[in-house]
């Protein structure tokens, strides 16, 4: 069982060429309230860019596991994007994003000279994060049982701002 917490009501679904689709077409909306975040449980094989996820930390619970919660900016993530190749797959993906089809269509690229800051966490109830700032990154992979989490950021020049 894999539940997350999204605000967003549709999606564009890689599935079918990014076509705008609603969320309860290919996730289980286990509660929705008209103030909160919604909690829905991943079902089949799903590839969605949630629109308006709108949340700063989400949290992903994976079976009896403990919370996971994923800190992502706003400002540079707007939606967070939900996949798995197959549906007996022993991990799911859940990634912040901020634009569909993002990092093949429009990769976040720094200018020489310039700086880009953001934040990205994922904490466990329990245990330490694992945060991500600095600038020898070009992608990383993190697997936690159950979760797979690939960042992928095109980096051009070494000045940071964190």
């Amino acid at each position: 069982d894999v539940v997350f917490e999204t605000r967003a009501q549709a999606a564009n679904d890689n599935n079918q060429d990014y076509a705008d689709v609603l969320i309860e077409d290919s996730l289980e909306v286990l509660f929705e309230s008209k103030s909160g975040p919604r909690r829905v449980r991943v079902i089949g094989k799903p590839d969605l860019h949630l629109k308006g996820h709108g949340l700063d930390e989400t949290r992903l619970t994976i079976g009896s596991n403990p919370v996971l919660t994923i800190t992502a900016d706003l400002t540079s993530f707007n939606r967070m994007t939900v996949w798995r190749k197959e549906t007996d797959s022993p991990f799911i993906c859940l990634e912040p994003a901020f634009v569909k089809n993002g990092l093949n269509d429009q990769p976040i690229s720094i200018p020489a000279g310039e700086t880009w800051g953001t934040v990205f966490q994922i904490a466990r109830e329990w245990a330490h994060s694992f945060i991500w700032c600095g600038p020898s990154l070009y992608a990383a992979s993190l697997s936690l049982p159950g979760l797979y989490w690939l960042l992928d950021v095109r980096l051009v020049h070494k000045k940071y701002l964190c």
